[in-house]
């Protein structure tokens, strides 16, 4: 194919960055969700009271590309590589906007779609691609991404040397010998010590592959603190019997296991491992006896040690199943629809460069979050298990459904150009340059007495905020899932573990709310006050999680809290109770009324029970929305009283054009004394209050006015 006069007046690998006066903000709503593929936004300067709408008319939104579809469809008509890619994404566009605009919520939107002018810019950050977006007929101050396109080459072409991205082949061996190079360099290049885990001591059992003639290979159980290089293997078990290592089989597996009846993924991961040259591989269901509970939360609560210390981490990300295989090998693995045209470099180069269609969510969020968008949607991304193996793992082979991937502590490479560098799914991340200062051991305690969060503790609601959308088989691994990374984060500081929670900033974490529609375990999973309680999504509402700015005052005290363990074999794994000795302002809760009911019946509806507390002046109807857990906690909340412990206060001071303006919050949670139980509650929800829904209660003058209670 060639090109279109138009886009042969342009380099595509040196197109302009979207206006830094444009805030690259994404818009979803319900009339374009994100879940709709090619409907995108990006709202220009921020929002109204920062934004300037006349730059609209006063700065080009990128290169000149096509300004209409008829000529769009013309250039693609007479065969021109690039517009055939945007104009295959613009007529999906135009597809699923027509769809969306059937949703009601779309006649309330401002916005009317694109005006059809287009323009060509530079994917944020390092994406290997760029965008064609397009200004919104009615509101000045959007943008829709209309399109989005990557570049690449094939492996043998010149244009190698200065184009990341290779061409997604069905041919294994070329994309095996791309990832073997991606570790060579990071070996070579030594930029971050953390990369570099060669030999170091070998987990209780590993699997034996160095023979890499035999088809047999063996469990084996090595003396204490040998040394040796292996890899652990991360993939979603599936639904399907799998090989395991159980009592009875232990010591026939130590004699040695048939590859060809392991299932497909762990004989995919034997034959990477070996091309790498290592002779150890770790696969939890057989290195871990499935059928000792002993053995079992021994080795899970080791898990930190095991995938921190591999020499690498082989993903199967976009493998459903342990039979699926890694995707690399599969004879069916997807590959883009490429367009091709003759290109020469600045430096007289000359090769074939291949465009396709591109990520929008990519092109579109800055860099950081591209790791994440890439695989958000993966097999192994919605497993619960799987979190804290790629948070612990220093380097990571990722399979994806779609391409292969690269991640290490200098940044996260895919097999089509997409590079980011610094890393961000770790408990200690590196940064991009311009971005803030990476988290390391050193800065803990710098940052401890600072006015601004601790970085731990936004490291752990980061976990959390990924952990909390996962799944898991059995409801009991809520607490063993996350393990891992909770010894790593006691071992850097020092403090104490609590269901899910951590000592020192457990007034904080007190305060998560619970969101969707979350349901309950059967059986007891950890105490009321931990989110651990639930099964669905839950927001951490505490520094650190969209509460950056302003002061936080303590109205709380906890005097003590304890956990008891089902298994002391692992201290971070299930608990078979817990409770806290608090004090705190406790304030009676009224369901709302004109008629200042004070009954206590409360709806089905578990996030619209309307409450008021006693000093709350209900004739100018002031009331707040109790947040129930669940819809059984609102059911548990019938025909008891409830009463709300406020925890902390909130003071929000900002400077709006030269007027400072301040504002107060109040974080409680919802608890109900048990029967039979004098002063021990449970905890059934969260509420939040403005500064006026409390009115003036006694507490706020004199801090001696807080009651002592348990929390179970």
């Amino acid at each position: 194919m060639s090109l279109c006069n138009l886009c042969q007046s342009f380099d595509i690998l040196d197109l302009p960055n979207l206006s830094p006066n444009y805030t690259v903000y994404p818009v979803t709503s319900k009339a374009y969700p994100s879940l709709v593929s090619n409907i995108h936004k990006l709202r220009i300067g921020g929002w109204k009271k920062d934004r300037d709408d006349s730059k609209h008319d006063s700065e080009p939104l990128g290169l000149p590309y096509h300004q209409s579809i008829e000529a769009l469809e013309a250039a693609r008509a007479n065969n021109c590589a690039i517009c055939t890619v945007v104009q295959r994404d613009v007529a999906q566009f135009k597809t699923e906007f027509l769809e969306a605009k059937k949703d009601a919520s779309a006649y309330r939107e401002r916005s009317g779609g694109p005006d059809w002018r287009m323009f060509a810019v530079r994917g944020v950050g390092e994406t290997g691609g760029f965008m064609i977006v397009s200004a919104d007929t009615k509101a000045p101050f959007e943008i829709w991404v209309v399109a989005a396109v990557g570049f690449c080459v094939d492996y043998k072409d010149p244009l190698t040397s200065i184009i990341r991205g290779r061409k997604i082949l069905s041919d294994s061996q070329h994309t095996l010998q791309h990832a073997l190079s991606w570790v060579r360099d990071c070996d070579k290049q030594r930029t971050d010590s953390r990369c570099h885990v060669d030999a170091a001591p070998l987990p209780a059992r590993v699997l034996d592959i160095r023979s890499s003639a035999s088809h047999k290979a063996s469990l084996y159980e090595p003396a204490e603190g040998e040394l040796g290089r292996y890899a652990a293997l991360s993939y979603v078990w599936g639904e399907s019997s799998m090989f395991t290592t159980t009592k009875a089989n232990i010591e026939a597996n130590k004699e040695g296991i048939d590859i060809d009846k392991l299932p497909e993924t762990f004989q995919d991961a034997i034959f990477v491992a070996r091309e790498m040259g290592i002779g150890y591989l770790w696969v939890d269901s057989l290195c871990i006896c499935q059928d000792d509970s002993s053995d079992w939360s021994r080795e899970t609560s080791r898990m930190s040690s095991v995938y921190s210390k591999a020499y690498i981490m082989l993903s199967a990300t976009g493998s459903a199943s342990s039979n699926a295989g890694l995707s690399i090998f599969s004879p069916t693995r997807p590959a883009p629809t490429y367009s091709s045209f003759p290109y020469t470099s600045t430096e007289g180069t000359k090769g074939t460069l291949l465009v396709f269609s591109y990520s929008k969510e990519v092109t579109r969020f800055p860099a950081w979050s591209g790791p994440y968008e890439l695989l958000k949607n993966e097999p192994l991304t919605q497993r619960g298990w799987a979190l804290q193996e790629r948070w612990l793992a220093p380097r990571i082979l990722h399979f994806g459904s779609k391409e292969m991937f690269f991640e290490c502590y200098c940044g996260f490479k895919g097999e089509s150009g997409f590079l980011m560098e610094g890393r961000k799914d770790t408990l200690f991340p590196t940064t991009p340059p311009g971005s803030s200062p990476a988290i390391s051991i050193d800065t803990i305690s710098d940052e401890i007495d600072s006015a601004e969060p601790e970085p731990m503790e936004r490291q752990w609601n980061s976990v959390l905020s990924d952990y909390k959308k996962r799944q898991l088989t059995k409801a009991s691994d809520k607490l063993p899932a996350l393990s891992g990374l909770a010894r790593t984060y006691q071992d850097i500081t020092g403090d104490t573990y609590l269901a899910g929670h951590w000592r020192s900033t457990l007034l904080h974490s007190l305060i998560w709310q619970a969101t969707d529609h979350p349901t309950v375990p059967i059986t007891y999973r950890a105490p009321s006050w931990s989110w651990a309680t639930i099964d669905g999504s839950f927001g951490m509402f505490s520094p650190g999680m969209g509460f950056d700015k302003g002061e936080w005052v303590s109205l709380a005290t906890i005097h003590a809290a304890w956990t008891n363990l089902k298994n002391e074999e692992n201290p971070f794994g299930e608990v078979t109770d817990g409770q806290l000795d608090i004090s705190a302002p406790l304030e009676r809760l009224f369901r709302f009324s004109s008629k200042d009911e004070e009954g206590v019946e409360w709806p089905k509806n578990y996030k619209g029970a309307k409450v008021r507390t006693q000093n709350a002046n209900v004739k100018s109807g002031e009331y707040n929305y109790v947040i129930f857990d669940s819809a059984d906690h609102a059911e548990r909340a019938k025909g008891r009283e409830l009463w709300v412990a406020v925890l902390l206060k909130h003071v929000h001071a900002e400077d709006n054009k030269g007027i400072w303006e301040s504002s107060v919050s109040y974080h409680g949670i919802v608890v109900a004394e048990i029967k039979g139980k004098q002063n021990v509650y449970e905890r059934l929800g969260k509420i939040p209050f403005g500064e006026k829904d409390l009115e003036e209660c006694g507490w706020m003058s004199d801090g001696d006015l807080v009651e002592r209670f348990t929390l179970v």
